[in-house]
């Protein structure tokens, strides 16, 4: 099972062990990109304008075929087979059937119910064990930052409505 964490210090848990350490900041950054948009495809040019837009052309794919290659290698296919992103020519995407939990899609996903237990609100909660990209900046990514900000005050609005 994949647990992935972005609310505070990121981590990344496959299968019990911690792997985060294997994984540069780009290559958390590109999970996160991909997380927050698991509805949808993404463009490559998109990515690379997000994470390496001061890089020359070849550079930029070249980095963007290494993150999605580190991914891949430690991110091995869950109990039915499938792997965790779906990687064509032009565009990438989470699969969204592979068997992962992620602290941002449970608090994105969070709506208000009548028949809610304070168990489920406290795990929910719980989530929250900081800032969303808690200590993160990408110098000369302002695209990516301005998400980062917006993200975080998304979700500490999400944590307010989970607390009251």
């Amino acid at each position: 099972m994949l647990y992935i964490k972005f609310l505070g210090k990121p981590q990344i848990e496959y299968n019990g062990s911690d792997i985060t350490e294997i994984f540069g900041n780009k290559s958390l950054a590109l999970m996160c990109l991909l997380i927050l948009n698991s509805d949808k495809y993404l463009n490559r040019e998109k990515i690379i304008n997000y994470l390496w837009p001061d890089s020359n052309e070849e550079a930029a794919k070249y980095n963007l075929r290494y993150n999605l290659w580190m991914i891949k290698k430690n991110i091995g296919k869950d109990e039915s087979g499938r792997d965790f992103l779906y990687i064509d020519r032009e565009r990438c995407k989470v699969n969204n059937d592979y068997s992962f939990e992620s602290d941002i899609l449970n608090v994105k996903n969070y709506e208000p119910a009548d028949d809610e237990s304070l168990e489920e609100l406290e795990k929910l909660a719980a989530e929250f064990a900081g800032d969303f990209m808690e200590g993160f900046y990408f110098k000369n990514c302002n695209d990516f930052n301005e998400i980062i900000i917006f993200e975080r005050s998304l979700f500490e609005g999400k944590r307010v409505k989970i607390l009251i």
